[in-house]
């Protein structure tokens, strides 16, 4: 089961938020970031108060600026509130080099994967699906 689960997390998506988000942890510097889990937009983000319209916490900007390394941060810090409660939290880092592995499938497969692993209710109609595509 354990090898199925493996091959599934694979078909889902080729892309590895976890290993990619462990690499820019192990680069990023304590401390520097954090004035944006501070921020305005961050706090109605995580309380949820802009609804809808601010449902998702998207970083953009020109590339080598810093945005992962703050992504990171926030991550990490949602990562430890999500211990504390029922809830999962998924994200896809994307880099302008690695455009062909990022499709659209990809990502959402990518953060379908992390759900899954947390959810076994989320896991067993994927496997189903997956199941009927290999023999087919």
């Amino acid at each position: 089961m354990a090898d199925e689960t493996a091959e599934i997390m694979r078909w889902l998506s080729p892309m590895e938020p976890q290993y990619r988000h462990d690499g820019v942890r192990s680069d990023r510097l304590e401390g520097v970031g954090n004035w944006v889990l501070e921020t305005n937009e961050f706090r109605e983000w995580r309380s949820g108060e802009g609804g809808a319209d601010k449902a998702v916490l998207f970083c953009h900007g020109n590339p080598g600026v810093g945005k992962t390394y703050l992504i990171c941060l926030v991550m990490d810090y949602l990562y430890d509130r999500a211990r504390e409660e029922e809830i999962a939290v998924a994200r896809v880092y994307c880099d302008f080099r690695e455009q062909q592995e990022q499709t659209t499938a990809n990502v959402i497969g990518a953060i379908l994967k992390q759900l899954a692993l947390k959810y076994e209710g989320i896991l067993e109609p994927v496997r189903t699906e997956f199941q009927i595509v290999e023999t087919s």
